[in-house]
């Protein structure tokens, strides 16, 4: 039997700030709902805005005994953000499984609002149990490791397009079953990587609108651009999401 080793897309504490989606390219254009996660300057997760006062991301990004998190928003540049919002709360899904990863969602509330223009944005959330079909179009960013032997995190954001996939594309390469809150992605040559835990998943809908399908989860150790990752599906969750933020469902 072959053996896999599975990891979570968290960067350590230790990291210097140079993390990225591997084999994506630099973000050319605002993505204004992209938030760092940072412990005492150094970048750690990703995240993503949601309304004024809350960020998703995923709850293995809450680091045991982690204190002094920023959150930095409005900017590709992981060093010069437009605002450094302090971390008020942080909240995992009750039903959040370590062991198998499952209902992997985190919610910050900041300590203030953030100002919203035309570099900071939110992102909407999709419908309530909403199943998008299987190869839709779809884009990860984040600032992640380039590369599976990198120990550094880039500093200008990446960006790359990327599928949804169905279930099936994810269990014959990680070896165990998704979960209903599980969204496969991939094949098409680019994945996520430590340091863009907890960061968007987004589709465009036919009328412009962006739509925060997932966040950044799980995939193969060393980020192989050949298999194919796990981001937490919003969707099905949208009740819990509003019974935290008071967003009302579409």
């Amino acid at each position: 039997m072959k053996a896999l080793i599975i990891l979570t897309f968290v960067a350590l504490a230790a990291a210097s700030p140079t993390d990225r989606i591997v084999d994506g390219t630099d973000a050319t254009t605002m993505v204004p709902w992209q938030a760092s996660l940072q412990r005492m300057g150094s970048h750690f997760c990703g995240g993503s805005v949601i309304s004024d006062t809350f960020i998703m991301t995923a709850c293995h990004c809450k680091l045991d005994n982690v204190t002094d998190i920023t959150v930095h928003l409005g900017s590709m540049e992981l060093n010069s953000p437009d605002q450094v919002i302090p971390m008020k709360t942080f909240t995992c899904h009750p039903n959040w499984m370590r062991l198998l990863i499952d209902y992997d969602y985190g919610i910050i509330e900041m300590e203030t609002p953030a100002m919203l223009n035309d570099r900071v944005q939110v992102i909407a959330l999709p419908f309530k149990d909403i199943e998008y079909p299987a190869y839709t179009e779809a884009y990860i960013s984040g600032w992640g490791l380039l590369h599976g032997n990198d120990n550094e995190l880039p500093n200008h954001l990446q960006w790359a397009k990327t599928q949804l996939l169905p279930s099936e594309g994810c269990f014959s390469i990680l070896g165990k079953r998704l979960t209903p809150r599980m969204q496969c992605v991939g094949g098409m040559g680019n994945t996520a990587c430590s340091g863009d835990s907890g960061g968007p998943l987004v589709i465009q809908e036919s009328d412009g609108t962006w739509i925060l399908v997932g966040n950044t989860s799980y995939g193969i150790a060393k980020c192989p651009i050949q298999t194919n990752a796990v981001w937490s599906k919003n969707s099905v969750v949208i009740d819990w999401i509003s019974s935290i933020t008071s967003i009302p469902p579409r």
